[in-house]
């Protein structure tokens, strides 16, 4: 068969990702919710991901019989919450198609929004593992956009659970890489700079050492 396979296909045991995943897993969400955080827009000029050496989720795959797109992420919605904000984000992360594998995005304030607009193409990360005061922390980001250039959601989980949810990382931008223009009437023009794959990986060591910003939860199959 062709063009039928489910995105999960050949993956026996899916990881689905849920539960508290970074070094602060005992940290309580009611500690969280006082904190000020740091979360800038995260741009590069061209996606930093991009080779069959990095885990890029999600994949292709072949076959005797069959050939299609693989992914450990779940199709769906996802709410995501910031500690410092009351109403939460919501994403919507399907499947593109079968001949080639990306994810389509949307986001959007209001769930029933979502898939409205164009969805933009992005992938899912599997970008390095740490270790943080002896706990073993996968570090994940979702690359979002290939053209031109791509934007980042830092997070992390523990390589133990079977998640639905990712803890989100802060994006406290290094000084030498902010780039801004002032304000164009009442719209900001500032974003954080990273142009290599390393330099990003090193701040989300760094961001993993942080309180987290929030969490990126699966809520379910898309409702529209």
């Amino acid at each position: 068969m062709t063009g039928s396979q489910p995105i999960f296909a050949g993956m026996a045991a899916l990881l689905v990702l849920t539960g508290c995943t970074s070094a602060f897993v005992g940290q309580q969400d009611a500690d969280l919710a006082n904190l000020e955080i740091d979360y800038d827009l995260i741009h590069s000029d061209i996606p930093l991901f991009t080779t069959e050496e990095d885990e890029l989720w999600p994949q292709s795959f072949v076959s005797d019989d069959s050939f299609g797109c693989t992914s450990i992420v779940r199709s769906g919605d996802w709410r995501f919450n910031l500690v410092d904000t009351y109403d939460p984000e919501w994403m919507r992360l399907e499947n593109y198609g079968v001949m080639h594998c990306w994810l389509n995005y949307w986001s959007d304030y209001q769930r029933g929004e979502l898939g409205v607009a164009d969805p933009r193409p992005a992938f899912f990360i599997h970008a390095a593992d740490v270790e943080i005061e002896g706990v073993a922390i996968e570090l994940w980001a979702i690359q979002i956009g290939a053209r031109p250039g791509s934007d980042y959601v830092l997070l992390s989980r523990s390589p133990t659970d079977d998640a639905n949810s990712y803890v989100v990382l802060q994006k406290a931008c290094p000084r030498s890489a902010i780039r801004k223009a002032g304000y164009l009437s009442v719209l900001r023009t500032d974003y954080c700079a990273i142009n290599s794959k390393q330099e990003l990986i090193e701040l989300m060591k760094d961001m993993a050492e942080l309180p987290p910003a929030g969490r990126l939860t699966f809520v379910g199959e898309s409702e529209n």
